[in-house]
């Protein structure tokens, strides 16, 4: 099914909405499936599903490059989510890999949570709060421990998050890494 899906998307969908946002959400769709065939392939297979998938979610996270689209909020939305598959995608990518390769891929999806942030006018919705929360799991994956604990900190700290799903994600990212050596985290988790 999802062979039959990017294909559609490649060969008939791109040909008539190429010009319209909605290809770029198609674009997220179809790196999100090439990820998933990767996820489940072997070898050169599962290399090439990742170029792909890397490929087209790269193609709608470009939106963001222009500073004049960047102003329009639906434009901003389709972006967004596509640094976030982008930045899961780089951590699932790393969960393949080994050693130095993996902590790349780690330090790759932090860096792009970093980036991200940059380009955005406001870090107090949702989306941006979920990109944060993907980003301290980079940090912490990467290597980064302290940077990790320290944004996922604040973010579960923060009185507008309070008893929210944001807090209990955090509180469990930061349970799950730093728990072995902070025993009150592990327990709060």
């Amino acid at each position: 099914l999802l062979d039959q899906m990017v294909n559609f998307f490649e060969k008939d969908f791109m040909w008539d909405y190429e010009r319209y946002l909605q290809a770029y959400d198609a674009f997220i769709y179809m790196g999100r499936g090439f990820q998933l065939l990767a996820e489940s392939s072997d070898g050169a297979k599962a290399d090439d599903f990742w170029k792909k998938c890397f490929n087209y979610i790269g193609k709608a996270k470009g939106l963001l490059s222009d500073k004049d689209l960047r102003k329009m909020e639906d434009v901003r939305e389709v972006a967004e989510r596509a640094y976030f598959y982008e930045i899961k995608a780089r951590l699932a990518y790393g969960d393949t890999r080994k050693g130095g390769m993996a902590t790349k891929q780690y330090s790759e999806a932090a860096r792009l949570a970093e980036e991200l942030c940059k380009l955005l006018p406001k870090l107090d919705d949702d989306m941006a709060k979920l990109i944060r929360l993907e980003q301290g799991r980079a940090y912490f994956k990467a290597g980064k421990g302290e940077a990790g604990k320290a944004l996922l900190t604040a973010l579960a700290r923060d009185p507008r998050n309070k008893e929210t799903w944001i807090e209990s994600l955090a509180i469990d990212i930061l349970g799950e890494y730093a728990g072995e050596t902070d025993v009150r985290l592990a327990i709060e988790a």
